[in-house]
């Protein structure tokens, strides 16, 4: 890959992170706010529920099944599908094809999405095979439009039904004459549906779909729909996001169908005025200064979910919301971890922290990734640990409920005693 194309590669992904992530300001005023890894926290407490107690550790063991001699060395986004059986789908945006020679990177090329599978949920013995499209014989991206222009992000997730396997892809076109996009723009979502998800992915059945609940006016504004939840009982919930670009802050929205059948667009429905809607511009927005990418997860062995995100989309910390049902109402943001590789080299990124409950290995567990990039192109060759996903193990314990306290009705001291 010559230095020219790394050079469009990396101007291109800045671009991205800035435009679609979180705005300058925003991002300065979040990594001013102080922060510790390996945190130890308690979540506010949501409604009546105990408070929520973890500790954060990194997993090195998840780290290294990605780290790669050759072939697939990097990539964006990072985001898991369930299959069965063991297997675990993962999707990846840009993503760089070489080898790693001497410490360094050799990059031949960058597609603009791959995906790899994993085989057994253990890290020490699991086996990840990545896959990319092929071209002409040269290497190209996994999905491409099968109609209109542009290319595909894969980094919104998938959900796996009785009906097949969903991947929802945003879609991005060239606009090199409008500089206030920085060359490029989200057009819109498109839904592929793959029939036999357990074949050899080169021999995937796909088809796409456009997804009709995508709306970007003149000013940037943008309304998405596309990011599945766990399912819960006979519902699918899905995630959408409210991007508002002249107040640089992104709202979560929600919706959900019984469908199995995701295609079947009528039979989507909105969170909306304290109930549900058939019309998705009345949506309403359920919490704020979420990231372009996050998860909305059911905790084991409890009635609560988590929404794990990078706040504001761009930045050195990692935050969760808790709420007792996958819309909410969601709890004020608490902070989970702090990224520490913007503080060791100014030029490093953070973002698209989400969780993987798939990976998770006990009940009080979760599996949350991140990724960094670089807005220098020598790193991004010199540092092959970059722009992979780094993962962590968060393990929560319950805390019992607040004792109660009364005034001794004789007492002429004010002092509190807890019941018996």
């Amino acid at each position: 890959m010559s230095s020219e194309k790394i050079a469009a590669f990396l101007k291109e992904r800045r671009g991205n992170l800035l435009l679609r992530r979180a705005s300058p300001l925003l991002t300065l005023l979040v990594l001013a706010i102080p922060s510790t890894p390996g945190l130890e926290a308690t979540t506010p407490r949501p409604l009546d529920s105990a408070p929520l107690a973890f500790k954060v550790r990194r997993d090195p063991g998840l780290d290294r099944i990605f780290r790669r001699g050759k072939g697939w060395i990097g990539g964006d986004a990072a985001d898991s599908v369930p299959l069965g059986k063991g297997r675990v789908l993962w999707l990846f945006g840009d993503s760089l094809l070489g080898r790693v020679q001497g410490g360094r990177r050799v990059i031949d090329t960058m597609v603009r999405n791959t995906i790899a599978i994993q085989q057994g949920l253990n890290p020490r013995s699991a086996r990840v095979t990545f896959y990319h499209g092929t071209v002409g014989g040269r290497p190209d991206a996994m999905f491409r439009p099968v109609a209109g222009k542009g290319w595909f992000w894969p980094c919104q997730g998938g959900i796996r039904t009785r009906a097949g396997l969903y991947i929802f892809l945003l879609r991005i076109v060239d606009v090199p004459e409008d500089p206030g996009a920085m060359g490029f723009r989200t057009e819109g979502m498109v839904l592929a549906k793959i029939s036999n998800p357990d074949a050899d992915p080169s021999q995937w059945i796909i088809h796409q779909y456009t997804v009709p609940y995508y709306l970007r006016d003149q000013l940037g504004n943008e309304r998405s729909f596309g990011i599945p939840q766990q399912r819960k009982g006979a519902w699918v919930y899905l995630s959408g996001l409210d991007y508002d670009p002249r107040g640089g802050n992104r709202y979560l929205l929600a919706a959900r169908t019984r469908s199995e059948r995701l295609e079947d667009f009528t039979s989507w429905e909105f969170r909306s005025g304290g109930g549900w809607s058939k019309d998705f511009r009345k949506a309403e927005r359920l919490c704020d200064h979420v990231g372009a990418e996050l998860s909305v997860t059911a905790l084991p062995g409890s009635d609560r979910h988590l929404l794990v995100t990078t706040e504001n989309g761009l930045s050195d910390r990692i935050v969760l919301r808790t709420s007792p049902t996958p819309w909410g109402p969601w709890s004020p943001t608490v902070p989970l971890y702090r990224a520490p590789e913007p503080r060791k080299n100014r030029s490093i990124l953070c973002y698209a922290a989400k969780a993987h409950p798939e990976l998770t290995r006990r009940d009080d567990e979760l599996v949350v990734s991140y990724v960094c990039n670089t807005t220098d192109l020598g790193r991004l060759s010199e540092k092959p640990g970059l722009y992979m996903p780094e993962f962590l193990s968060v393990r929560f314990r319950k805390q019992a409920p607040p004792e109660r306290f009364h005034l001794p009705a004789r007492s002429a001291v004010l002092a509190l005693k807890p019941t018996s």
